[in-house]
């Protein structure tokens, strides 16, 4: 269940993202939470001021 002032978002998704570089983060996720997998390579989409990192799926 999202927090009350995510309610309007629902559904989105949250992951443990480990990058390239080596450290890992948790972070939110573009896209639709049933599309998305373990280990899909994902980029960074945006950096919100309320949320922080946003990745989306990698093209391909």
């Amino acid at each position: 269940m999202a927090p009350a002032r995510y309610e309007a978002e629902a559904p989105y998704a949250v992951g443990l993202l480990e990058l390239v570089e080596g450290p890992r983060l948790t972070a939110r996720l573009e896209g639709d939470p049933a599309g998305l997998s373990a280990g899909q390579p994902v980029t960074l989409a945006s950096i919100d001021e309320l949320r922080g990192p946003i990745f989306r799926p990698a093209s391909r």
